[in-house]
Parts: structure tokens; sequence; C-alpha cells
């Protein structure tokens, strides 16, 4: 079993993430296009999202073109109605409004599977914090703790089973196939990424 994860620290004044897809013989990520609700303080049917403690922001529903929290006007969700957000206001490492979030789906690649392709799309919006100094946009240290100076990042991984849900150890990240660098720009519209999804715990 490997965990599929979104994370963002520091909460970008929004990050999207829509279409996942896991292709092998069959589809192996349920509800990537995140259009099925979910119960029990969840907001999406088959993910579970999970906040570093003592921070601020969550993951939520997008849909429209203004985000839920802070109403920035953001692109239209290019597949489905819906997707995965969080939103926040002028928030960056170390202030009151900082956070960290996770959101996880655990899935099985059948033993048999010796190729498998990710496909996803993200948008980012980090135009409330507006860079350093040096008109640096993103800063991503290997930590998810939003507590670390200098740490403002969205990242995707796959991820061992068993795995802690902020962990950046190279023993439980099996592939990062996503993560922000001081080369994005405050806002990119949606982008559509494929690349190669682990298969049977070995990266491919």
């Amino acid at each position: 079993m490997n965990n599929f994860r979104l994370s963002t620290i520091a909460a970008l004044g929004a990050l999207m993430v829509t279409g996942i897809s896991i292709a092998a013989n069959a589809q192996l990520i349920k509800n990537g296009s995140f259009e099925t609700g979910g119960s029990s303080g969840q907001p999406f049917a088959n993910w579970t999202s999970v906040n570093q403690s003592g921070g601020v922001g969550a993951w939520g529903v997008q849909t429209g073109i203004s985000t839920p929290q802070s109403g920035t006007i953001v692109g239209a969700v290019p597949a489905g109605t819906k997707a995965a957000i969080t939103d926040t206001t002028g928030a960056q490492s170390g202030t009151a409004s900082a956070g960290s979030h996770v959101l996880y789906q655990t899935f099985k690649v059948p033993t048999q599977i010796v190729s498998a392709t990710l496909s996803f799309f993200y948008y980012l919006d980090n135009s409330d914090y507006g860079g350093d100094v040096n008109g640096v946009n993103y800063f991503s240290p290997d930590s998810l703790d939003f507590n670390t100076p200098n740490n403002q990042q969205a990242r995707i991984d796959f991820m061992t089973s068993g795995s802690g849900n902020f962990s950046t150890s190279g023993t439980d990240v099996l592939l990062n196939v996503f993560q922000t660098n001081d080369n994005f720009t405050t806002a990119e519209g949606y982008t559509a990424v494929t690349t190669n999804a682990p298969c049977g715990g070995v990266e491919i």
C-alpha cells in the first residue's frame, strides 16, 4: 500500500489541485476530481485531510472563480466542477496566519503492474504573500513544519504506507513529483502534469 499526498506549508494564498488520475490497467485513485463530498469533518470522499496542530487554514472545496476564504479570483476548474484547495490570506511561516495542511489517499498497485501514469492539474496563487525583499515567492526547505523559518511551499509525493503525515524523510517519500521553488511565479494558472507513478513500491 502507498499514500498519494498533497501538502502545503504556510498556507499559500491558494493551491488548487484536481483531475488526479493514476492509470494502469485500472484507475487506482478514487474521487480524483473531488466531485464527491466527504463526511465526519472530511471535505472529500476517499481522501483524508490533516492539519498541523497550532496552525490555521485547511483543505476545502473550490467551485466557481473565487476562493472560499480569501475571495481571490482564480481560473475556472479545468476538469469537472470542483478542485481541492488550501486558501488563506497573507500567510507565511512563523506568523499567526500560517499552517501546514496534508490531503492524502491510500492506494494499492497490484504486483503485476509494471507501469503506471500519474496525471493532475495544479493552480498556484501566492500573491497575498508578495515575496521577500529579493522577490522570491517560495521557500522549500526539507520540512513541512510551518514553524520552520522561510518555509512557503507546496508539494506532491508518493509515500510509503505508515509514514508520518508531515514526513519528508527519504525512507518515507517514495517519489516527489511536484514541489514549488524560487523559479515559480507568484501566480500560475492551471497547469497539466503527467509523469510516472511508483509501481509495487519501486520508483519507475
